[in-house]
């Protein structure tokens, strides 16, 4: 077992065997909310018409959708296969950087699984139906991932040629997606930690550290300046008119670090239960939190001090990032609430990490001890969070089976609509209207209408090409109103 779990290609296949395992369920769904949103005509025809500005905050999403429509067109499982294979990607990368700047595998192993099967972190990515989220975001952390392990080299080996392939992959990571610059701190601080507990002559040095910050500070204001996405306040703005950035920032640190549940039990058990969102709990669990990471960090830099300046890089980086975030989108208040969400992913890979070398730490030189323990950690948080995502899966799986029933309609029937007809629907079967306009009746000129219109009086002239659906979620049965439409029959919808 040990020769095979030392093959490179066996810890490839465990991640991909894992991620496929826990979150399999997600090739059931479809897409939801607004999941469609780059399988439009508009998105597609983009480049055609010049408006490809590389300082769009999602270059790589609008390019994925317009090579994959052609080719996956209406095949739901394919963009859903394909959300699973990115995100595998995405953990073999991580892994691979992991296992080179920790010398240590199971280390690498360990974040990798803790972060893979993370509900937390990734629900709201991989199972929550929201492919336009994911897109933005997921794949460009690759090659940010990776500009991260060539800065690292370049101050191990001194090689200017891996800073300018650090630059490199920094800028495409941008490029792809505008979300890789929420992690300009990690590319701050790991070169100012290097500097002040590895380099001898730190004078001699400084001048480097500060133009390597300028330049990937320089890179991230530059590439986002025009967005849409950028902070409405300037720094100095924002701490001044926000409140409780302190406690906005640092009640996130239970929230990544303690399961959900335990934070729902302790409120529930309090001599005076305690209501959502919980706060007090937070602020009683951040002590223990704190003795956690800075109580491992003193440990790591007595028993693995090689891991230290990587460790501190990490824990500085995850606060930083939560700052960053809070400071980029506002609306991220723990304070208001907290649960499964997007905002906690950056965090997250840092926390996994922490965890991991902690627990190395912990079985310092007690190496039969450390690997059972470990594993059985892992096997209890996978299992804890397997269990949550497929409950979570399982409840919201109705949307989908609505789609796939209208979906799949249009996909039957496509030759009996014909050109320049109307698509009647209340909001809740309008998610997928793209995908059927403007892929599955592409050419049709098929226009989809909402029915908080006054629909039925401007379409009646048209009657004969006008559709009409709604859905009864009780039976999970699409209804099809169109021929009493067309006897004149007044229309009412069951869920409005």
């Amino acid at each position: 077992m040990r020769a095979l779990y030392q093959r490179k290609w066996f810890v490839y296949l465990f991640i991909t065997s894992l991620v496929t395992f826990v979150w399999y369920k997600v090739l059931n769904q479809t897409m939801l909310g607004e999941g469609y949103y780059y399988i439009t005509k508009s998105n597609q025809l983009i480049l055609l018409a010049g408006h490809f500005n590389l300082k769009n905050f999602d270059n790589f999403a609008k390019l994925l959708f317009i090579i994959i429509v052609p080719i996956i067109k209406d095949n739901i499982l394919i963009y859903q296969a394909l959300l699973i294979t990115i995100a595998i990607i995405f953990f073999w990368t991580f892994y691979k950087v992991l296992v080179d700047i920790t010398k240590q595998k199971f280390i690498a192993l360990s974040a990798t699984i803790f972060l893979s099967t993370n509900y937390l972190a990734l629900f709201e990515y991989l199972g929550a139906g929201n492919y336009q989220r994911f897109v933005q975001r997921f794949p460009n952390l690759i090659p940010a991932v990776i500009s991260f392990y060539f800065i690292w080299k370049f101050f191990k080996n001194k090689k200017t040629k891996f800073l300018i392939i650090s630059i490199i992959f920094y800028i495409f990571a941008i490029l792809m997606g505008q979300f890789s610059s929420l992690l300009l701190p990690l590319f701050i601080i790991y070169p100012i930690i290097q500097l002040l507990l590895e380099e001898k002559r730190k004078i001699r040095h400084l001048p480097l550290r500060i133009t390597i910050c300028f330049i990937f500070t320089f890179i991230s204001l530059f590439l986002t300046q025009n967005s849409y996405q950028k902070p409405t306040n300037t720094p100095l703005k924002f701490l001044q008119t926000e409140k409780n950035i302190s406690e906005r920032i640092l009640y996130q640190i239970p929230v990544i670090t303690i399961p959900l549940d335990i934070v729902i039990f302790t409120a529930e058990h309090t001599p005076k239960p305690i209501l959502y969102p919980y706060t007090s709990v937070l602020r009683f669990l951040l002590i223990p939190c704190l003795i956690f990471y800075l109580g491992g960090g003193i440990l790591i830099y007595k028993r693995s001090p090689k891991l230290f300046i990587l460790y501190l890089t990490f824990f500085l980086s995850m606060i930083a990032v939560m700052l960053t975030y809070m400071y980029v989108d506002t609306r991220l208040n723990v304070l208001n609430g907290f649960g499964e969400d997007r905002y906690y992913l950056l965090p997250s890979m840092f926390a996994v990490i922490l965890w991991s070398m902690i627990i190395k730490a912990v079985f310092y030189k007690r190496k039969i001890r450390y690997v059972i323990i470990s594993t059985l950690l892992l096997f209890v948080f996978v299992f804890y969070n397997m269990q949550k995502i497929r409950t979570h899966i399982n409840k919201i799986q109705y949307q989908s089976e609505m789609n796939k029933k209208f979906i799949s309609y249009f996909k039957d029937n496509h030759n009996s609509i014909p050109n320049d007809s109307y698509i009647v629907a209340p909001s809740y079967l309008a998610w997928p209207n793209p995908l059927i306009t403007d892929v599955i009746l592409e050419n049709k000129n098929v226009e989809f209408i909402l029915t908080s219109t006054d629909w039925q009086k401007n379409l009646w002239s048209k009657k004969n090409k006008v559709f009409v659906f709604d859905y009864d979620y009780q039976n999970e049965k699409l209804i099809n109103l169109t021929d009493d439409f067309r006897n004149g029959e007044k229309i009412t919808f069951k869920n409005q």
